[in-house]
């Protein structure tokens, strides 16, 4: 449920940065992130004459999304709202803890898992980043970032990194000797949408991921390899933080294996 909200909100933004302030697409997507929590109380009539838009133009911007109708679209806005409240109340009780405490616990609990990662598996890796021609990349919301993070960190590979969009929107050439890589905390970014995911996986080129041991193992049978790490006793912002370090890992790995 969360991962629904941050693709939604998620391509909230992506309207709001690369739109102009007078589009009618930025008009819809900046009300629905402001009152994202009221949209599943709305009628697409309240919602149209709220952004001064037609009704046809709000069903125009809910199919952008992917999705059939205002109806769908809203399903997702009231699981956001149930989910926030979730979030919000879990956060709070994090914040009731010792300061200090906590977070000698949280990074304490981050090394013994960095700990146990598989070293093999990332030289192996690094050994097919070196052989690809092209290295693509792919993640839904905070993971899509750290994509962004690992192509500005490989910059001196001198070879092509490209991060596919989230929604795939573009046509991808990936073939031949191209080395696809799945970014993912937990797996539910890539399950959640099913029509993308089996898009991707058909390319025919070697592809990899790199997450936690919170992932399916049926999504990993998807995959020619992986990078697990060990995510035991943790949350999901310390999960987050380990794919960041695992990332620092595999690159610092990367630049020692060819000195």
């Amino acid at each position: 449920m969360n991962v629904v909200m941050n693709m939604i909100v998620n391509r909230l933004n992506d309207y709001l940065y690369n739109t102009e302030h007078d589009d009618i697409n930025h008009i819809i997507a900046k009300f629905i992130k402001k009152n994202i929590s009221e949209i599943g109380n709305m009628t697409i009539d309240e919602l149209a004459n709220a952004c001064f838009v037609s009704k046809a133009k709000i069903s125009k911007f809910c199919k952008s999304f992917g999705y059939d109708n205002f109806i769908d679209f809203k399903d997702d806005c009231i699981n956001e709202s149930k989910t926030k409240k979730v979030v919000v109340d879990i956060q709070k009780q994090g914040l009731e803890l010792e300061f200090h405490e906590h977070l000698h616990k949280s990074l304490t609990v981050i090394k013994n898992n960095l700990d146990k990662i598989d070293c093999d598996e990332i030289d192996l890796l690094v050994c097919e980043v070196n052989k690809a021609d092209y290295i693509f990349l792919y993640g839904v919301a905070y993971s899509n970032l750290l994509c962004k993070y690992i192509q500005y960190e490989c910059d001196f590979l001198n070879k092509e990194v490209i991060v596919l969009d989230e929604k795939v929107s573009k046509d991808y050439v990936i073939k031949g000797n191209s080395l696809l890589i799945f970014i993912s905390v937990d797996g539910h970014g890539l399950e959640n949408d099913q029509r993308i995911f089996r898009k991707l996986i058909k390319y025919p080129v070697n592809k990899w991921i790199i997450s936690t041991d919170t992932v399916s193992k049926q999504l990993l049978n998807k995959f020619n390899h992986a990078i697990i790490i060990p995510a035991k006793e943790t949350d999901m912002k310390d999960r987050r933080l380990l794919i960041r370090y695992a990332i620092d890992i595999i690159t610092g790995r990367f630049q020692y294996l060819n000195m």
